[in-house]
C-alpha cells in the first residue's frame, strides 16, 4: 500500500495507526473514483464520430503502426507496402496487390496512382503522395470504427469494476519508550521523593514508532528497542 509516511519520520503509536486506517481510506476512495471517471469516459467515447474519436485518441504514431502490421513492406527500407512510390496491380486473375480495399474498405482510384518507368523500359503502376494520404485516411478511419464498437460492447455488456470489500495492513515497526519532560515543574520539584517521580515518568511515557523496510540493507544495522510488526484488518462497509 502506498503511504506518505517515511521510515524517518516517527509518531506515537495512536498517531501511526490513525494515518495508516487514513490513508487507507483515502486510497479505497480515489480508486473508486478513478474507476468511475474512466466508465463515464468510455461511455463519452461512445457519443463521438470516428472522425472525431480519431482525432482525439489516435497518433501518428498510432497509426503508422497499424499500417505496417496491416501492410508488410517488401522492399528493404520501407516501413510499409502502401508508402509513396512502392508498386500497386490489380487484375482479374491475382487480384489487388497490396490487398487495400479487403483489409481497409478503400477503393484505389486514378488519382491514387501514377506510372513510372521501369529500369527495363516497362511502365508500372505505383503509389503516389495522394494516394498514400488516402489510404492513411482510411486506415485511421477504420481503426476509430474497430475501437468505438469494441467500446460499445464493454459498456453493453457492463463496465467492470473493482471494488474492495476487506483486507489487511501489515508494516513493520520500530518502537520505542519515549520519556516526555513534565510541562507543570516548580521550585519544589526537587522535594519530591524518588517513587513519585518514577510514577510521573511513567505516566508520561509514550510509545514511538517508526516505520521500516526490511528488504534494505540499513535493516541490519538498526539499534531499537523492539522490532515489531502490526497488522490492521479492516471492512469495506458501503450503504
Amino acid at each position: 500500500m502506498a503511504t506518505s509516511l517515511d521510515k524517518s519520520i516517527e509518531l506515537d503509536f495512536a498517531e501511526f495507526t490513525s494515518t495508516l486506517i487514513s490513508e487507507t481510506l483515502s486510497a479505497i476512495i480515489t480508486s473508486t473514483l478513478t474507476q468511475e471517471k474512466q466508465a463515464a469516459q468510455l461511455e463519452q467515447q461512445l457519443a463521438l464520430s470516428p472522425e472525431e474519436y480519431a482525432k482525439e485518441n489516435l497518433t501518428k504514431e498510432h497509426i503508422e503502426t497499424e499500417i505496417a502490421q496491416l501492410f508488410p513492406p517488401t522492399t528493404n527500407g520501407k516501413k510499409s507496402s502502401i508508402e509513396i512510390g512502392e508498386p500497386y496491380t490489380l487484375n482479374e486473375e491475382t487480384g489487388e496487390t497490396p490487398a487495400i480495399n479487403k483489409k481497409i474498405g478503400y477503393t484505389i482510384t486514378r488519382e491514387d496512382i501514377s506510372e513510372v518507368k521501369r529500369s527495363d523500359n516497362q511502365i508500372q503502376k505505383v503509389i503516389n503522395p495522394t494516394g498514400y494520404n488516402h489510404i492513411y485516411e482510411a486506415t485511421k478511419k477504420t481503426i476509430s470504427t474497430q475501437q468505438l464498437e469494441l467500446i460499445k460492447q464493454i459498456v453493453t455488456r457492463g463496465i467492470p469494476r473493482v471494488y474492495i470489500n476487506d483486507g489487511h495492513i501489515k508494516t513493520k515497526l520500530l518502537l520505542r519508550l519515549e520519556n516526555q519532560t513534565p510541562t507543570n515543574t516548580n521550585n519544589n520539584s526537587n522535594n519530591i521523593n524518588a517513587t513519585t517521580k518514577a510514577n510521573i515518568l511513567n505516566k508520561l511515557r509514550r510509545l514511538v514508532v517508526q516505520p521500516v523496510n526490511a528488504t534494505k540493507p540499513e535493516f541490519l544495522t538498526l539499534n531499537a528497542d523492539i522490532l515489531s510488526e502490526i497488522e490492521i484488518t479492516f471492512k469495506v462497509i458501503t450503504p
